[in-house]
């Protein structure tokens, strides 16, 4: 995400953002109110992140999960119980699936 779309997200000035990011202005507790908000995570997982120098990926589901529509939890339950049983099925040799299952976290590129 550039900085000029984190900053709209966010209700900020990008120069805001190249500042926070630079390390060249302490942000107040509102800024971050809105860099959570614009990152679609709660307050307490920026400040977990900052004191551990890493997100929990547990965290940033449940961040992700918190702001949605009973609508779209249903929906993103239905998906996720698929996405396992395949997972389970490929562990346990069950499936016809000749293609590996890509478990590396959205961030990092597979091996």
């Amino acid at each position: 995400m550039t900085q000029e779309a984190l900053a709209k997200r966010c209700g900020l000035s990008a120069d805001t953002i190249r500042r926070v990011e630079a390390g060249m202005f302490s942000p107040s507790l509102q800024t971050l109110r809105k860099f959570a908000f614009g990152l679609g995570l709660n307050l307490g997982t920026i400040f977990e992140a900052f004191e551990l120098g890493e997100t929990r990926r547990e965290q940033e589901i449940v961040d992700l999960l918190a702001s949605r529509s009973a609508h779209d939890l249903n929906r993103a339950l239905r998906v996720l119980i698929v996405f396992f049983d395949a997972i389970d099925a490929k562990a346990h040799g069950e499936s016809d699936d000749d293609e590996p299952i890509d478990d590396a976290p959205p961030d990092e590129e597979p091996e």
